[in-house]
């Protein structure tokens, strides 16, 4: 189990940015206790996740998603 003192907000660049895998989401925000929500930025509008929704709910969904990350740069 990962604790810190603050409660972490997690923020991460659509779906996919933080996993492909929605059981490897749930285990890190289970691991993670000071995570109190997630939240997904779609490139125009944030979307917030609370922690109990990413546990417990149909939300952890919409993280299975695509097969593949977004590309940023082709640097």
């Amino acid at each position: 189990m990962i604790i810190f003192a603050k409660s972490i907000r997690l923020v991460v660049l659509d779906y996919a940015g933080l996993s492909k895998d929605p059981t490897d989401i749930k285990n890190f925000i289970r691991e993670l206790t000071s995570t109190k929500e997630v939240v997904v930025y779609h490139g125009h509008k944030f979307e917030s996740i609370p922690r109990q929704n990413v546990l417990h709910g149909k939300t952890i969904k919409r993280f299975d998603c695509r097969p593949g990350y977004v590309k940023r740069s082709l640097m």
